[in-house]
């Protein structure tokens, strides 16, 4: 009897422990998922990749080569789409990345976690079935870009920590306030226009119409964005993922108004751990800050 006690303290004790792994696991996210590790060229598993998202219901609609040995392909489907359509300034999240990272004779498949994009951007409805086919996709081997991951209650309100003597570090809608227009139709055909007459300077990588709502987000990039990632590499010492997920940037119109996530909001969302409490790494990318809002200014203003 006295075993079979000590048996079910045991399995008790067990099980706790396992719920509250997994419940840690569910409770804290990190940004990006990789998939899997593929052997071969870059181009062989760009073909395999491809066709696995238009298997499991994904629209290609841009990519975006920052680096040589980096390929982002930029996917959406009808879930991404209709979370935008209940959400308020929901365009930022309609969409998702993949990345294709070369490392020697292997690629890297890996792709933001939705989850944490859902959060952050506080969007309505859920992108569980976003997860659900970018697993089934490109699999789930596991989930990085931040040690501890941030919990799911402090993603929902994510600023970075405050640095005494500087202003407060921004939030989610604390936005670059671009342009106002008389209309969305006009501040649409502006920031279209802006980019096309922009052309060597700019380039649009993706654009997508929010269903059922007057908003539509473009993905914009710098033309000469290889010295730009360049830069980003060189600023911060670490890895080209980085500058593969801050490049493109987007651009939302929505009803009149041109609006973008602010830099200090934007970058270290996808990687805390580079800047929350560095005060050297937030003053550089103050700087960074200061010519993204005015290269993004320069793309919604008419001629």
């Amino acid at each position: 009897m006295f075993k079979l006690y000590k048996l079910l303290i045991l399995i008790i004790i067990v099980s706790g422990s396992f719920f509250q792994l997994v419940y840690s696991n569910e409770d804290s996210q990190k940004p990006f998922i990789l998939g899997s590790i593929e052997k071969g060229s870059m181009k062989k598993v760009e073909k395999i990749v491809r066709k696995k998202l238009a298997n499991n219901g994904f629209e290609i609609i841009g990519e975006h080569s920052s680096l040589s040995n980096v390929k982002v392909i930029i996917i959406t489907n009808k879930f991404l789409k209709n979370s935008a359509s209940e959400s308020f300034y929901g365009g930022f999240g309609s969409f998702q990345r993949v990345y294709l990272s070369k490392d020697g004779n292997r690629v890297k498949v890996i792709y933001n976690n939705p989850i944490y994009t859902f959060h952050a951007y506080q969007m309505s409805g859920t992108l569980e079935p976003v997860l659900k086919d970018l697993k089934k996709a490109l699999g789930m081997e596991k989930s990085f870009g931040s040690e501890k991951g941030i919990e799911i209650d402090k993603l929902e309100s994510y600023h970075l920590d405050h640095i005494p003597g500087e202003d407060m570090m921004p939030f989610f809608d604390d936005f670059y306030e671009l342009a106002t227009f008389d209309s969305y139709a006009e501040a649409v055909e502006v920031v279209e226009n802006a980019i096309k007459s922009n052309k060597g300077f700019a380039q649009n990588i993706f654009r997508i119409d929010i269903p059922n709502k007057d908003e539509t987000v473009f993905g914009i990039t710098y033309n000469k964005d290889k010295n730009i990632c360049k830069e980003i590499l060189d600023t911060f010492g670490t890895k080209s993922n980085v500058c593969a997920a801050v490049l493109p940037y987007e651009i939302l119109v929505t009803d009149n108004e041109v609006i973008a996530m602010h830099a200090k909001f934007r970058i270290p969302l996808n990687f805390h751990d580079i800047f929350n409490g560095n005060e050297a790494n937030l003053n550089k990318l103050e700087g960074f800050s200061f010519d993204i809002e005015k290269f993004l200014k320069i793309l919604s203003t008419a001629k």
